[in-house]
């Protein structure tokens, strides 16, 4: 131990930097000064007694513990050793000092000389007596002063070229709501190896391109920059070796020379690989004369907001691996293994090292990303490197991003969602089935209006026997045009138990609107309100083929004496008493699951409007799904406040009927109004919302005064436009 104890303090003594603190109290800018002497921090530490399994549970705390030490940047010396002892010939060196003193490229050399040291001090030897080939580089003082010559006054120029319109940091992954994620400061590493003959063809595309395998990684990375925030714009930060733009003998220098620096792409869809490639090596070689820019100044000369990070990735590309270019000196290095742990600097850095096999390692803030979606990062960044390696005559956009994996997972296993359903049954019938078990239960509520599932299904039935004999059939359509209220589920069940298909219309609606779909379905039978009859009459003379007009009043106490008349064009028109007369039983199953259940129109906002022609078949799936997977049972009351026009509301209906749950219609005026819904579900058993987001939006502002309230409100569905994340 003794002697290599010894080596280091030699190795500290060549080296100046080594010895070094920086001040910066009461300074313009921070002064590195260079101690004559320091006393080098060296722990030992016996862990034989400990199981292989152990040994590394300590490392992984020790490791942990000793990057939250840190460093005290005023006190040399700014690096430290600690020695386990695992076995009798076994031993592990963990060498932490702050990046401030080193790069990557000093490393190697430092460890070089510290070995050569100890294998002379190691036989008992006195350096003096022996004489030791060590090269002696050129002082890191010459380099500092060097540096400080440079003039900055064209690469303000440049920079500000390059980043030119950029203003906004490229994003991340999207934020993630994950219960990995770490509330104090952590860091994560995760790395993969591109198979030793892809890393092979990577270095021959590089070479037959006059490109480098570093350009490639750089262009991978910018890919899923773009990918991942869908910016065809990006910045990442990218670490430069800064010693062949520098002093001669710059290579042997230990020091810190590296500076990090962004790389802004474009990345246009239809361009292709090759060229694009070749346009982002042109730009690595173009920086080359303003390399040795601080980062703080091109962060001041950009157009990003000041506190605002210029980048949040970095890429680090070494083309060698520390272990393997130690290990190649043979002899007694083959016996020794390096491992290389650094802290990021930044959210997500991407480090590459070239070896047999191309190695990508992550690193990663875990207050931000969880292990899973590395992983999947890392994944995704391999995905695109081989498709980039093996077929380079692609354009951007052709490069595949996912795996094979999450190929299979998204064609093959989220599409294995067969179950088996009610496929041969009708809307209605999954009704009549909770009627017979339980006529009595409350079916809809109007205000202060209610009807049970029986009294439903009576009317329903009364309203199909008439249906049936006025010649609706399977193939017919129904039109429906009634104001909010009862009337409306009883109609819709009435219609399809006949065999037909219903048509939803708006009362609000254009006399126009009303008059072109009825007439593109040959519509010859509505079903309205007594309100209305006048509004039919008007149109019946551009509707030569509406023949029926049948109006509902479903909490009709006294019937008229007057069952049907006609109007002077011929319209015949039906009222409640005709309908009161009719059988109340069930109809025999008049069509099939495949007949139309209902016809809703788009809005015509971009043309003419369109009927959407639905099944039952289809709906009897998303109902038996819905009810399944949310639970909705008999106890389950949705506030319905869609219009029947919006295709939300036909689960709303028969969804919750085929539960046995209840319908809670809102008058139009109440669906206006926030303080009217609010009341209702202050104060009504409602357990359901089901509406398109603005409908819940306009809620918002009054949110805070339930939460001292105790609704029953469990589930909440939003669908058919984008949801605000408030």
């Amino acid at each position: 131990v003794e002697p290599l104890i010894q080596a280091w303090q030699q190795v500290v003594a060549r080296h100046p930097v080594l010895r070094t603190n920086f001040q910066w109290d009461g300074l313009e800018e921070p002064r590195q000064r260079v101690q004559q002497s320091v006393s080098l921090p060296f722990t030992q530490h016996d862990w034989q007694g400990l199981s292989v399994a152990e040994q590394d549970d300590r490392q992984t705390a020790y490791l942990q513990c000793d990057r939250l030490r840190g460093f005290d940047l005023a006190h040399a010396p700014l690096m430290r050793l600690a020695l386990f002892r695992l076995g009798d010939a076994e031993f592990r060196l963990i060498w932490t000092f702050h990046h401030i003193l080193l790069d990557g490229r000093s490393v190697p050399v430092l460890l070089q000389e510290v070995f050569a040291l100890y294998e002379v001090l190691g036989q008992g030897e006195v350096l003096g007596q022996r004489t030791l080939a060590l090269a002696t580089p050129r002082p890191y003082q010459d380099y500092i002063e060097w540096l400080q010559q440079q003039d900055r006054s064209t690469a303000k120029g440049f920079w500000q070229r390059l980043l030119k319109g950029f203003s906004t940091p490229t994003p991340l992954l999207p934020a993630q709501a994950s219960s990995q994620l770490l509330d104090q400061p952590g860091y994560g590493e995760e790395q993969l190896c591109l198979s030793a003959a892809l890393t092979t063809a990577l270095q021959s595309l590089a070479k037959q391109q006059d490109i480098t395998p570093n350009t490639i990684v750089q262009g991978a990375w910018a890919l899923l920059l773009s990918r991942y925030s869908g910016e065809a714009d990006v910045v990442f930060g990218a670490t430069r070796a800064c010693r062949q733009s520098s002093i001669d003998g710059a290579g042997s220098i230990i020091g810190l020379l590296i500076n990090t620096l962004p790389v802004r792409v474009q990345v246009p869809a239809e361009a292709a690989l090759l060229p694009w490639l070749k346009a982002l090596r042109s730009q690595h070689i173009a920086v080359r004369d303003y390399e040795h820019t601080p980062l703080v100044d091109v962060q001041a000369w950009s157009e990003v907001p000041g506190g605002m990070p210029l980048f949040e990735s970095l890429v680090v590309f070494e083309n060698y691996l520390l272990n393997t270019k130690l290990q190649q000196q043979g002899g007694n290095w083959q016996h020794r293994e390096f491992q290389l742990h650094e802290q990021p600097p930044l959210p997500l850095v991407l480090i590459g090292c070239l070896d047999a096999e191309l190695v990508l390692k992550i690193s990663y803030d875990r207050r931000r990303f969880d292990q899973a979606a590395i992983l999947r990062l890392l994944g995704h960044l391999q995905t695109l490197l081989t498709s980039m390696i093996t077929n380079p005559e692609q354009s951007l956009a052709e490069l595949p991003l996912v795996t094979d994996a999450e190929r299979h997972q998204l064609l093959v296993e989220w599409n294995d969602t067969a179950v088996d359903y009610a496929q041969a049954t009708c809307l209605h019938e999954l009704f009549e089935a909770q009627v017979k078990r339980n006529p009595d239960a409350i079916a809809v509520v109007y205000e202060a209006q209610q009807l049970t599932y029986g009294e439903v299904n009576r009317q329903a039935n009364q309203l199909a026997h008439h249906l049936k004999a006025l010649g609706v059939r399977p193939g017919t359509f129904v039109g429906v045009y009634l104001n909010r209220g009862l009337e409306m589920i009883s109609t819709l069940l009435g219609i399809l138990k006949a065999g037909g298909a219903y048509v939803p219309l708006e009362p609000t609606f254009p006399q126009a609107r009303v008059q072109w779909i009825l007439d593109s379905l040959d519509v010859r039978w509505v079903v309205t309100q007594p309100l209305h009859r006048s509004t039919f009459e008007t149109l019946q003379t551009q509707l030569p083929g509406l023949e029926h007009l049948i109006c509902c009043d479903a909490m009709a106490i006294k019937t008229s004496d007057q069952d049907c008349d006609q109007t002077p064009t011929g319209l015949k028109v039906w009222q409640q008493s005709h309908l009161c007369q009719q059988p109340i039983t069930n109809l025999p199953k008049q069509g099939s699951a495949d007949d139309t259940a209902y016809v809703i129109f788009t809005s015509g906002s971009t043309g003419t409007p369109k009927g959407v022609v639905v099944r039952h078949q289809p709906v009897i799936n998303l109902i038996e799904w819905v009810n399944r997977s949310f639970n909705i049972t008999a106890t389950d009351r949705v506030l319905f406040i869609t219009s029947l026009c919006f295709d939300l509301s036909v689960y709303d209906i028969f969804g919750l009927l085929a539960a046995g749950g209840s319908i809670r219609v809102v008058s139009s005026e109440a669906v206006r109004d926030p303080t009217a819904l609010l009341h209702i579900l202050r104060h009504e058993p409602i357990t359901f919302w089901d509406s398109a987001p603005p409908a819940l939006q306009q809620l918002v502002p009054f949110f805070s005064n339930l939460k001292d309230e105790r609704s029953q409100l469990r589930l909440v569905f939003m669908s058919g436009d984008w949801i605000p994340v408030t």
